[in-house]
C-alpha cells in the first residue's frame, strides 16, 4: 500500500477484498500492482470480457489491456473468444493472495 492509512482494506464480497478506494484522501483510487492483479483475477474467476473485467476491477481500457497481458503472459488467465477466465495456476494465485490478506489483516 502507499502510506500507512490506505493499508485498511476491506471485503466487498469474496475475493474482491482490496478496495479500490482507500481511506486516504491524497491517495484516492491508487492501488498497487498486487491489488489490480486480485481484482482482475476475481473478475475472471467465472469468465469475463474485457468490459466486465473494467467495471468489476474497476480500470481503464488501458490498463485493463495492459495487466491482462501480463496474466496472461504468467498463465493466471486464460482466453477463448471474447472471454478470459482464471487459469488453476491463477487460482492457486488468488487463494494465496487471499490467505495473505486474511493473515495480515487478522494480526
Amino acid at each position: 500500500m502507499c502510506c500507512s492509512i490506505c493499508r485498511d482494506a476491506s471485503s466487498t464480497r469474496s475475493g474482491e477484498f482490496f478496495r479500490a478506494s482507500t481511506g486516504c484522501d491524497a491517495h484516492m483510487e491508487r492501488r498497487c500492482k498486487f491489488d489490480i492483479i486480485v481484482a482482475i483475477l476475481d473478475a475472471v474467476s467465472d469468465g469475463a470480457t474485457k468490459t466486465e473485467i473494467v467495471y468489476t476491477a474497476n480500470l481503464n481500457t488501458k490498463l485493463a489491456d495492459k495487466h491482462l497481458k501480463f496474466l496472461q503472459d504468467y498463465g493466471l488467465v486464460g482466453q477463448q473468444g471474447g472471454v478470459y477466465k482464471i487459469t488453476k495456476k491463477g487460482q492457486e494465485y488468488l487463494k494465496k493472495a487471499m490467505e495473505l490478506h486474511i493473515w495480515l489483516t487478522v494480526g
